[in-house]
């Protein structure tokens, strides 16, 4: 696999050397009168002519992205284009990374359409650099005129398969709701923090997890750029199944309520970005009665063809439900959102499902390639209108 920005071809083609001047139009050079020969034919205007560089590329193109691919290319080359598209017959010789992939949507297919929404804006995913996970403390986001005094701590939760490594934030008084976050494929990182402590910061007692603590402790890696990390995240998103989502629910949310700042008498929310999105249906199904709000930002395999495919979950959920989906997560999957809409109007659950027009996979998290402002206060913005309604 390889991105258009991994290319490095010559766009435009560069300029061939000018040609040899003609020959002087009265003959050999000294001959003094010899039959003058044919006029040269005239030179183009606007100086050298430059013979044509062609590229034959054999471009793996995620399905859906094609769109993307030939916006690409008219914007780098600015030239005619012949391209020919042919199905991909080949198979992954790993299922488990193939069930991984499916699944969470960040993948190959995300910095491919990551690398072209960048293109179009003249910011290459190298350009981004690395040590992009820790980026997210150099924007500020939004706080609230009325933000709480808050106390954090990063604490380790007993869980049946080991001890999470987890970040603890809640108002420095009095008990409130309960939120559990599951992160995206990148883990518990700087911009995690900062995102639960200006939740904390509207009156919420928030706890972000490390999803990946039985292989390793955070952080997880220092890039949120998917192609530069993606040896040491893909095994991780993996190793984890429908299993241990729900069993770290349960241990998660008992957490929870054991603490003397989450009110018990209220119900708790959950929220989740990229793979977190399908975690937030198992923990809502997981602990009903305990779960009062779910919600899901640009989340991946919310609706798949498998028998443990989240949306099937919803009969089991109390839980009134966000979806933020991504524009081009729809783009592949169009029919997800009917079918989230039909699952919980037949649970006569709420569900606010919207798709984010211009906002790409990921684009929530402000640390991330595709982090789009806009898009992602609106977003947070339907999060605490949710949790106000749901969680009181």
């Amino acid at each position: 696999f390889f991105s258009p920005s991994d290319l490095n071809l010559p766009f435009p083609p560069p300029p061939r050397a000018a040609p040899p001047p003609p020959p002087p139009r009265g003959g050999a050079p000294g001959g003094g009168g010899g039959p003058r020969g044919p006029p040269p034919p005239p030179r183009p205007c606007g100086g050298p002519q430059r013979a044509p560089l062609r590229y034959n590329l054999w471009v793996p193109i995620p399905p859906g992205s094609e769109q993307l691919m030939l916006i690409f290319l008219l914007e780098r080359t600015r030239t005619p284009i012949r391209v020919e598209l042919r199905p991909n017959e080949e198979e992954s010789s790993d299922p488990e990374l193939d069930h991984g992939k499916e699944d969470y949507m960040c993948d190959e297919r995300t910095a491919f359409d990551n690398d072209a929404y960048l293109s179009a804006k003249e910011l290459t995913r190298r350009q981004f650099g690395a040590g992009s996970a820790g980026a997210g403390l150099a924007v500020l986001l939004t706080r609230t005129a009325s933000a709480q005094a808050v106390s954090e701590s990063d604490v380790e939760v007993e869980t049946p398969d080991g001890v999470a490594d987890c970040y603890f934030v809640h108002p420095s008084a009095g008990s409130h709701p309960g939120v559990l976050i599951w992160p995206d494929a990148f883990g518990l990182r700087p911009a995690m923090k900062r995102m639960a402590k200006r939740l904390a910061e509207s009156g919420y007692s928030v706890l972000v997890v490390n999803q990946y603590y039985r292989s390793q402790r955070a952080p997880i890696v220092n890039s949120t750029n998917f192609a530069e990390v993606r040896d040491t995240v893909r095994p991780l998103m993996a190793s984890l199944n429908p299993s241990t989502h729900m069993t770290d629910a349960k241990a998660f949310v008992s957490f929870l309520d054991s603490q003397p700042s989450v009110d018990g008498t209220r119900k708790m929310g959950t929220m989740g970005y990229c793979m977190g999105g399908p975690i937030t249906m198992r923990t809502a199904a997981a602990v009903p009665d305990r779960i009062g709000a779910g919600a899901s930002f640009h989340g991946g395999g919310l609706v798949t063809d498998r028998p443990d495919s989240p949306h099937l979950l919803v009969p089991k959920m109390t839980a009134h439900y966000l979806f933020a989906i991504a524009e081009n997560d729809d783009t592949r999957q169009p029919e997800a959102k009917d079918v989230l809409r039909d699952a919980f109007a037949q649970a006569g659950l709420p569900a606010e499902i919207e798709v984010y027009g211009g906002a790409m996979h990921g684009w929530c998290p402000p640390d991330t390639q595709v982090y789009h402002e806009t898009q992602a206060e609106r977003a947070w913005s339907r999060l605490l209108a949710l949790f106000e309604r749901a969680l009181g």
